[in-house]
């Protein structure tokens, strides 16, 4: 009858140190995954953060015309505050909700266009993937999007709860200093017009 006894208060004893150990594991993993999304909200604040661009003046004596071809030798980069949400590409499942920032748009003299984007898997619980190409496009009015002709980056395969960081790079007019980007797919795109010759930017409509 005692041996019982003992026998029965070791197992609700064994049972109470199981159910501790398993309770303290669930709070250990549920103070990571607050810590990772903390990190992940802290990485976006700070790429929303725009400086402001410096101010440029002509000295007394220079013409317009020379001004012009100095500011037109050089690579103009445009820090940016653009903050948007898609979903992850089928290919990897499951699906899940991306966080993506552009973080600068950058033009080159010849006419090269390149947009540096970091993307967020805080919400994904596997592997995902996208394919940049179908989110960012440059707008041309003589018919038909500019797709970008080299993606820099490891998204074909981003593990869950990082940052992945890469850019896009599409040729453009030398000419044209007034660049509009597409961002998101296009039944939810957003535009955005950048004037690099004033290194401003907007959001636009199209059509």
């Amino acid at each position: 009858m005692n041996g019982s006894k003992y026998t029965i208060m070791f197992i609700i004893f064994t049972l109470l140190f199981v159910g501790g150990f398993l309770f303290i594991l669930n709070k250990i993993g549920m103070l990571s995954t607050d810590i990772q999304n903390l990190k992940l909200q802290l990485d976006i604040s700070k790429s929303q953060v725009v400086p402001e661009p410096a101010s440029t003046s002509t000295p007394v004596g220079e013409s317009a015309t020379s001004t012009s071809q100095n500011n037109e030798g050089v690579s103009v980069k445009i820090p940016t505050a653009i903050l948007f949400e898609t979903d992850s590409s089928p290919v990897l499942s499951p699906q899940t909700t991306l966080s993506i920032t552009v973080q600068d748009a950058l033009r080159n003299i010849d006419g090269t266009f390149t947009v540096d984007i970091k993307v967020f898997t805080s919400n994904a619980s596997g592997y995902s993937a996208i394919n940049p190409k179908d989110i960012f496009q440059v707008i041309s009015f003589e018919g038909g999007n500019i797709e970008a002709e080299e993606v820099h980056g490891q998204f074909d395969s981003m593990p869950p709860k990082s940052a992945t960081i890469g850019s896009l790079v599409f040729k453009t007019d030398p000419q044209n200093t007034n660049i509009i980007l597409q961002v998101g797919k296009a039944s939810q795109a957003t535009f955005y017009e950048f004037n690099f010759a004033k290194k401003t930017y907007r959001e636009t409509t199209v059509g």
